[in-house]
């Protein structure tokens, strides 16, 4: 008889002390340390069985514009040989001390040290493993972010004054890299959310990645006026930051979208000769195609960049890039 498959949800609580993450673990009855989590109701969404778990469990109230949007880690275990459980884990930074419920004797908060050295089952360090390097990466990307945005202050500076940070999972494999943001995302202050990122997001499905699995940003992130070519010292000014941007991510694979990504980062211009191939420089791979703007400008151009991103994602898959190193 095949075993009865369940579906439980909860969040992995941390607070910040002195610049290293700490994690909430509940102690059980059983001797184990576990995070707030358990069964979904009928027609409940994992969020919502998640942050109703937790407050059964913990008493804390955390409200879904408080978890990260951009961590999920699901952990898969058997309770019994009849059942089969997947847990979907959300994230969430909160620093007020739970009031346990009866099903439970306690609590610690843990670094990530200390709960792996701890903790019962194997999926659960895992589990701390990445929630630890994501928290450590998006913490590295805001101190870049927040020097990046200062270069607005620049003497002569004609680029917008509205900065346009990357936008994705720190801990993705996969790294895309575009040219500047447009008006739309000027105004919204997200990359790729006009109509060329609504192509990114299809070709992106298209090549089994998804916008979820990917860190998405530019070479330059403040809007050149009038959508024009970014200038070469002002490419030079923001070259630095980039760098450092795929340096905390460490990706396993970036694609560079368009002339002035594949030149900024490969020193390869004319993309058109180039678009579709796979370079790798060190440990990562370079994906080469032309940007989403250019093919909805040169509508010919379009079965070209989707055939390129069928290729990435035949690539992808016999590479096993989106695989997590946990």
């Amino acid at each position: 008889m095949a075993a009865k498959h369940e579906h439980d949800a909860g969040i992995l609580i941390y607070k910040m002390k002195s610049g290293i993450p700490y994690f909430l673990f509940l102690k059980r009855r059983e001797d184990w340390l576990d995070i707030p989590k358990g069964h979904a109701e009928r027609e409940e969404k994992e969020i919502q069985t998640a942050i109703r778990e937790t407050f059964e469990e913990t008493g804390l109230r955390i409200a879904e514009k408080e978890i990260d949007p951009f961590f999920k880690f699901y952990l898969r275990y058997r309770p019994s040989r009849k059942i089969l459980k997947d847990v979907a884990v959300f994230l969430s930074m909160n620093k007020k001390n739970p009031k346990v419920s009866s099903e439970h004797v306690g609590y610690k908060w843990l670094d990530a040290e200390k709960a792996m050295s701890s903790l019962k089952f194997k999926n659960q360090t895992q589990l701390i493993k990445a929630a630890d390097s994501y928290i450590r990466k998006k913490m590295a990307l805001d101190s870049i972010n927040e020097e990046y945005a200062k270069l607005a202050k620049t003497k002569g500076w004609k680029l917008s004054g509205r900065f346009v940070k990357g936008e994705g999972n720190p801990n993705s494999r996969v790294f895309v890299v575009g040219q500047a943001p447009g008006n739309n995302e000027n105004n919204e202050m997200r990359p790729f959310i006009g109509v060329s990122g609504r192509l990114l997001d299809e070709l992106l499905d298209m090549a089994s990645i998804g916008r979820n699995n990917a860190y998405i940003t530019s070479v330059v992130q403040f809007f050149p006026f009038n959508n024009r070519i970014p200038s070469r010292e002002e490419i030079s000014l923001c070259k630095p930051y980039l760098i450092k941007q795929i340096k905390a991510i460490k990706p396993k694979l970036v694609v560079l979208l368009g002339n002035v990504a594949a030149e900024t980062v490969l020193g390869m211009g004319k993309v058109m000769d180039h678009h579709g191939s796979v370079i790798k420089k060190g440990n990562k791979f370079y994906f080469i195609t032309m940007h989403p703007a250019a093919a909805i400008r040169i509508r010919k151009n379009i079965p070209a960049i989707k055939n390129d991103f069928r290729k990435l994602g035949k690539f992808v898959k016999k590479n096993k890039i989106l695989l997590q190193d946990f």
